[in-house]
């Protein structure tokens, strides 16, 4: 149900993705030779953005206006950095999931455009920590779209919905009315908009 739910929601966006740009081809990036990489700043706790390749990607640009269109939580920091979040292609072997990524696929240039890394710092370092540690929990879980008010398991929620009340109260969800999907999502945008978010690294 979930699976055909989605699969509907994606047909419609490349219907509407069409009826913005035609039937244009997708964008060709050059592949990093090398990606530089400020381990030194990143804490546990950070979220990082990318904007992504796909058709899907540009149509969340375009209703939340953001430049970004998929977040993480950075859930360690040695031996290597680890990003949890909430997919439904990033690994073949791990479809439609909650899952750990190496940093470095996560923003490989086959899935970004080009990507940043926030810190929200009106949390100690602790909270942060805890909170990191709350989202890596559901690594494994099913990858759910569902509205504002039903089941829903995205990107951006799994990590909203550790935040604590004060924070989760002042985040915005935006309206859509999409082919298989009406109601509000919580696009990863809303989480950068936090008066006490600061900017740590972006890459271009």
């Amino acid at each position: 149900m979930i699976y055909n739910r989605f699969i509907l929601f994606l047909g419609g966006l490349v219907i509407l993705i069409c009826l913005f740009i035609g039937f244009s081809s997708k964008d060709t990036i050059k592949p990093d030779k090398q990606i530089y990489m400020p381990e030194h700043a990143f804490q546990v706790g950070d979220w990082i953005v990318r904007e992504g390749m796909g058709y899907e990607s540009f149509l969340i640009k375009k209703l939340s206006g953001s430049e970004y269109s998929h977040i993480g939580v950075i859930a360690a920091i040695q031996p290597n950095i680890l990003v949890v979040h909430a997919t439904t292609d990033d690994d073949p072997s791990y479809l439609n999931q909650v899952i750990q990524s190496d940093i470095r696929d996560f923003v490989d240039s086959k899935r970004a455009k080009k990507w940043a890394v926030y810190r929200e710092s009106s949390l100690e370092p602790d909270k942060r920590k805890d909170i990191a540690r709350a989202v890596a929990r559901q690594v494994g879980e099913q990858f759910i779209l569902g509205s504002r008010g039903e089941t829903h398991r995205y990107c951006t929620t799994i990590i909203a919905e550790k935040l604590p009340l004060s924070l989760r109260n002042k985040l915005v969800w935006s309206k859509v009315e999409l082919p298989g999907l009406q109601g509000e999502l919580l696009f990863p945008d809303a989480l950068l908009k936090l008066e006490s978010v600061e900017l740590i690294y972006k890459n271009r």
